[in-house]
């Protein structure tokens, strides 16, 4: 029982921004995600130097527990791609901890990222939108549901 991880690194001509977003989309804050958020915000303070960029306004703002939005020169790629382990391994040990779901907090979870998956795809954000343009609407729910969410039965 975890939030959702999501990571989008893009990348520019001499120009380099990460979002990471820890993400609970039943919106409840358990014991574990105030702890999981602790932890991150030791991580956010060893790279206070990075330049701190600001998301544009989301439906899923109130969604996101903790965020890490940096940018960077391509000579910052060492220390981005630092920030994105550290928070990564701070994800999987969080999962290692976590207790496992019974039945019914499972099939209830699959409710909950379900419909932060069709919010995805309905409402949109710019990596999905960019999937969508790419694969279509129904290719890339089909992906997002078997590969990035895993909540599909096939």
């Amino acid at each position: 029982d975890v939030p959702l991880f999501s990571l989008d690194y893009i990348c520019m001509p001499g120009r380099r921004k990460i979002y990471v977003e820890i993400i609970d989309p039943d919106k409840e804050t358990s014991t574990a995600s105030h702890e999981l958020r602790s932890r991150l915000g030791v991580v956010a303070a060893s790279y206070a130097d990075l330049e701190t960029v600001t998301p544009a306004s989301s439906w899923q703002d109130s969604l996101i527990l903790c965020g890490f939005y940096k940018a960077g020169k391509t000579r910052d790629d060492d220390r981005l791609f630092m920030l994105q382990k550290e928070v990564f391994d701070e994800i999987l040990t969080a999962c290692d901890n976590a207790p496992l779901l019974d039945t019914d907090h499972h099939e209830a979870h699959v409710v909950d990222v379900t419909l932060y998956l069709d919010n995805l795809i309905t409402k949109g954000g710019i990596p999905t939108n960019m999937f969508k343009a790419s694969l279509g609407e129904e290719k890339t729910r089909d992906f997002f549901s078997k590969v990035f969410f895993g909540v599909c039965d096939a």
